[in-house]
């Protein structure tokens, strides 16, 4: 009767154990979600405060290339896709500024589009 008690026990500790993991990945999705919600009110924020378009472009952009997050403090925990081709390995998922290939072959190397961004690209002229 003693070792029947022990195996009910054990296996409702294993259920309660798998039961806590749930509720800790549960917590790690809304952790992230509060974060970048957090993140989005610091910047409109900063638009309220100062009037900066720049702020509310950047803020409302939609951009979600990994050069873009970066820059903006964030980093990306779903797969980023091209915005025009729909692509994972598409140069463009990386920096916006890069064309788009419409390809999904790996190891692609990303060609800068003509067009010159706010001090990230030198024209030539010195």
């Amino acid at each position: 009767m003693a070792e029947l008690a022990l195996v009910a026990v054990s296996m409702l500790l294993l259920y309660w154990l798998v039961k806590y993991q749930q509720l800790v990945d549960e917590y790690g999705k809304i952790h992230h979600l509060v974060e970048w919600l957090q993140n989005e009110n610091r910047k409109m924020s900063q638009f309220l405060e100062h009037g900066s378009d720049e702020a509310i472009t950047e803020s409302l952009s939609g951009c979600d290339c990994h050069a873009c997050l970066s820059r903006q403090g964030e980093r990306a925990w779903w797969m980023v896709v091209c915005s025009l081709c729909g692509n994972k390995r598409c140069p463009r998922t990386e920096d916006c500024r890069f064309k788009c290939t419409n390809s999904n072959q790996p190891g692609q190397v990303g060609e800068l589009e003509n067009v010159l961004m706010k001090g990230d690209v030198s024209d030539g002229q010195d």
